[in-house]
């Protein structure tokens, strides 16, 4: 409203009234605050502040975001984005998870039908997990190593399949291996096998008759569930021992996850082999032994860690490197001997109590040795957990 519009309709001696720079001080202020409040509405209610703003990335079922946020957690992103998640969806990491600094990323995988054949028998299951076997597991299905458990395309083409299985996002298929028992000499073994005779059973397990072997029933045998098969040895004592496969660790790097940051992929498990050794004695004290047959009962099972190799931000990854660097030359397989591993020199216990994935620091990758050493010197200071190193490189107390 102008000036001149006033004087017209209220008379000159109302003019000045509109000068006084009082009265121009107070709409001025009430125009701000008016602003202000609008702001914090339109941002959620929220202070606008650049130190607590994170930008983001959000995978939902695969489909990136990336969008600033001034959510604390997890949980309070999806809210505001408004991603509904129910007990069956996958949030990596977890609803409770604080967020704390740029480039955090949020896996958000929904649940969706799967069916599941189980050697001719079918059912759906809504599900979010990812590979064959978790999905039979959330089937409520037990699976074994030698179970064979694929992802297998929806025939979307044929009507009549498409009707029978109804609306469903994947298809898994069990093709589950037959149970067989073998008494090798004199040790009962439970087996799985997708072999379709005896012979074939004993190829498969590396199974190789010595001298002076039987072999009950023939080799020609076809399996079946009730197979039970015998092979015996007379002469020298046979003695057969137990041994543990340890499950092998499958290291999957993910760069749009933060460095240090790691899921579990898969659990993995170990395995089991049988060792048969033909003792030889003389006046009953053992002279010589050799293995006669070293059979893996049960097949250990891959455990596959995906870790973050994304630069950690603030400054953090360059302490990291001068530490690493003072402490061993920056080498990851360090192993002197001397009780302590690793680029960053950890100590068994110490490293045991990190909880990662991995039974020493040296054989870890870089990038969980490298958020061990940040979490430990968050929980207690660069200078008491490498005071050396802190000393002589001027480290600060804490991270960044």
């Amino acid at each position: 409203m102008s000036i001149k519009y006033i004087a017209k309709q209220f008379g000159r001696e109302h003019l000045g009234v509109w000068r006084h720079p009082w009265l121009l001080f107070g709409v001025g202020t009430l125009l701000l605050s008016f602003v202000i409040v609008a702001t914090f509405l339109r941002f959620g209610g929220q202070t606008v502040g650049a130190d607590t703003t994170r930008i983001v990335q959000v995978y939902l079922d695969g489909q990136q975001q990336i969008v600033p946020t001034r959510a604390t957690t997890v949980a309070d992103l999806l809210e505001r984005l408004k991603i509904n998640v129910n007990d069956k969806d996958i949030v990596e990491p977890a609803i409770d998870t604080p967020i704390t600094e740029d480039g955090f990323t949020v896996n958000v995988y929904k649940a969706e039908p799967v069916l599941v054949i189980d050697d001719g028998q079918r059912r759906v299951v809504e599900t979010a997990q990812p590979t064959p076997r978790a999905v039979a597991r959330a089937a409520g299905l037990k699976v074994y190593a030698e179970d064979v458990v694929q992802t297998e395309p929806v025939e979307l083409s044929n009507p009549t399949e498409a009707l029978r299985n109804g609306l469903i996002a994947r298809k898994v298929v069990i093709d589950r291996a037959t149970p067989v028992s073998i008494n090798l000499y004199g040790k009962a073994l439970a087996l799985r096998t997708h072999a379709a005779t005896v012979g074939e059973l004993l190829a498969e397990k590396n199974i190789k008759l010595k001298s002076g072997d039987t072999l009950k029933p023939a080799a020609q045998t076809r399996l079946d569930g009730d197979s039970r098969i015998f092979i015996v040895r007379h002469g020298n004592t046979i003695e057969t021992k137990e041994e543990v496969i340890p499950a092998p660790i499958e290291t999957v790097s993910d760069p749009a996850m933060l460095a240090g940051s790691q899921r579990i992929e898969n659990e993995g498990a170990p395995g089991k082999k049988v060792v048969t050794y033909e003792v030889e004695l003389r006046n009953g004290q053992e002279v010589a032994r050799k293995i006669l047959q070293e059979v893996i009962a049960t097949p250990a099972l891959t455990r596959v860690v995906v870790v973050g190799t994304k630069p950690i931000p603030g400054g953090n990854a360059a302490l990291l490197l001068s530490l690493r660097t003072c402490e061993t030359g920056g080498n990851y397989q360090t192993n002197t001997g001397n009780g302590y591993y690793g680029a960053y020199q950890f100590s068994a216990a110490t490293w045991n109590s990190m909880g990662t994935a991995y039974p020493s620091a040296q054989v870890a990758p870089p990038a969980v040795q490298d958020d061990a050493a940040l979490r430990l010197a968050r929980r207690s200071g660069f200078h008491s957990q490498f005071p050396g190193c802190s000393a002589k490189l001027s480290l600060p107390a804490y991270p960044y």
